[in-house]
């Protein structure tokens, strides 16, 4: 049974889903890096956002550093297939600038 807390923040977690969902704009930053729940709750929730805007046209636009593969491995079959059909994928190949510069910062801290 749910505590009032529980239904409080179930409550507060809808209400910011139905805004993300009806954004002129969404930007989804490092898709796949959210808390992963044992129910697969948290994975339903990104591709009923992604079906939704994709069925009324609303941009979106998503970074991510998993492979197709991951992300069907993540959030179902599914997910790659909607995305590869309903997107331009971008790939950017490279080394990761944060790394590089935090190698540089810490050999200037010897």
């Amino acid at each position: 049974m749910f505590r009032v807390q529980d239904a409080d923040r179930i409550e507060y977690i809808n209400d910011q889903l139905r805004y993300i969902k009806r954004c002129h704009f969404l930007l989804l930053d490092d898709l796949g890096r959210e808390h992963r729940s044992g129910s697969g709750w948290s994975g339903e929730r990104v591709f009923d956002l992604m079906r939704y805007r994709y069925n009324r046209g609303t941009p979106t636009l998503i970074t991510t550093n998993l492979t197709l593969d991951e992300l069907d491995e993540r959030y179902g079959e599914g997910m790659s297939s909607h995305l590869q059909g309903s997107s331009i994928v971008v790939l950017v190949d490279g080394e990761d600038y944060r790394v590089r510069n935090a190698d540089a910062s810490w050999s200037d801290r010897d």
